[in-house]
């Protein structure tokens, strides 16, 4: 889990095994015979807590190692990729991030066996009298282990749609959400962070970080690039939402990952090590070619209205490179 303070901004493994048997032996006849098991119990707030607990002791600790192949251990895609790139910028500039740990958790916790569950907490960071909001989504491995896929931190705007968190279920998003309100989420926040078009503040409201901050980082970038007879362009190719969704009495909470591309052309397109991907990529030697791709994963925690008549609401995002590509 990064811990670097976000400019956005953005959890050995958590394993819990819960395990019950149940042997009842009675005697008729000399004969014993075996009771059958009994059902396996819910999985509810102390099994949570656990695996809440259980990542925080061993990703904390690969965190502030710097341990790329324990944080593997803890998260999976999107969230990983986060955490690597906060690794490879602390690395950059020859410092440890803080240790963390979640308190005062509230669950989202599935009816059934889902498999996948949401967490809101505030988060302590080592050495920090502030503490961060954080949201995150667990998921449960085939293997069996739980691991962090999603996580942003929020701001005081967004901590009011987290309110009745706690008596919510957690379900999958493809049944909380229809599949083309979700295609139309995710192309509307696409076309927010490039500032492309007017926005359509009907499906998505206004929101400072989207539209101001993340959209004019965008146009900064390009302009820049342009300056220096380079152009970059973005592109968009799939979204992929949380496994689980919560269903809250202020709407649906739920995390879309948007995976995009930018392809930076001219007649000399070139990156340092200084660039942010760069540094976010752990490249240390610059890189020149006829195009530079970099693929890279934004992730959004989104609430959208039971009723549909109002528009959904950013609550936070985080942005990771994962990959570069030179054609020579």
């Amino acid at each position: 889990m990064s811990r670097l303070r976000p400019s956005r901004s953005p959890l050995a493994g958590g394993i819990l095994a819960v395990l019950l048997g149940f042997g009842l032996t009675g005697c008729a006849r000399s004969e014993t015979a075996a009771a059958a098991p009994g059902p396996a119990p819910a999985f509810g707030v102390p099994a949570a807590t656990e695996v809440l607990a259980a990542f925080d002791n061993a990703d904390s600790a690969a965190t502030v190692a710097g341990d790329v192949a324990g944080l593997r251990t803890s998260e999976v895609s999107p969230s990983l990729d986060g955490s690597v790139a906060a690794v490879n910028k602390a690395r950059l500039v020859k410092r440890n991030q803080p240790g963390f740990r979640h308190v005062d958790p509230v669950f989202a916790l599935p009816a059934d066996d889902a498999g996948c569950f949401l967490v809101t907490a505030k988060l302590r960071l080592t050495g920090e009298e502030l503490r961060m909001t954080d949201v995150s989504h667990f998921l449960r491995t085939p293997e069996g282990s739980w691991k962090l896929s999603h996580n942003v931190q929020i701001g005081p705007d967004g901590q009011a749609a987290l309110a009745s968190l706690g008596s919510a279920s957690a379900v999958a998003s493809a049944e909380a959400l229809p599949d083309e309100l979700r295609q139309r989420l995710a192309a509307q926040l696409f076309t927010r962070t490039i500032g492309s078009e007017a926005p359509d503040t009907t499906l998505v409201a206004s929101n400072v970080l989207l539209d101001r901050r993340f959209a004019g980082g965008w146009a900064v970038y390009t302009q820049q690039m342009q300056g220096v007879g380079m152009t970059v362009a973005r592109t968009f190719s799939r979204a992929q939402w949380s496994d689980c969704a919560a269903r809250t009495s202020a709407g649906t909470l739920a995390f879309v990952t948007l995976a995009v591309s930018d392809t930076i052309t001219g007649k000399a397109a070139s990156l340092t090590p200084d660039a942010p991907d760069m540094a976010a990529l752990g490249r240390s030697a610059a890189v020149h070619g006829r195009s530079i791709r970099i693929a890279r994963l934004q992730t959004f925690l989104l609430l959208v209205p039971p009723d549909g008549t109002a528009p959904a609401k950013l609550l936070g995002l985080a942005d990771a490179p994962v990959s570069l590509d030179v054609a020579k």
